[in-house]
């Protein structure tokens, strides 16, 4: 789906439970890279760091990465990975509301 890999993930809220004995909503942090794009740059900049956590009986989804300020190819890979990012995430949505 969109040649995106998942990396890894940490469950934040399980975490929080184990090391200091609180309890949260349920909040992941999912790490995506995407295939190579061919420009080494763009290779700082993943993994994508995308949290999802439990908001009331909605789900909220950020994206957790800040544009370089000057360079534009990086920012520009960035946003096109941002965008297939974007597009899985509503694929998954239309799967679960059907």
């Amino acid at each position: 789906m969109e040649n995106l890999q998942l990396a890894g993930e940490l469950d934040v809220a399980q975490r929080l439970r184990e090391k200091l004995l609180m309890g949260t909503a349920p909040c992941r942090v999912l790490f995506v890279t995407a295939k190579a794009s061919g420009d080494a740059r763009a290779a700082a900049l993943l993994p994508l760091h995308i949290v999802i956590s439990a908001a009331g009986s909605q789900t909220e989804i950020h994206m957790m990465r800040r544009l370089p300020a000057q360079d534009g190819l990086s920012a520009m890979v960035l946003r096109q990975l941002q965008t297939r990012v974007a597009r899985a995430i509503e694929k998954i949505g239309m799967r679960a509301s059907l």
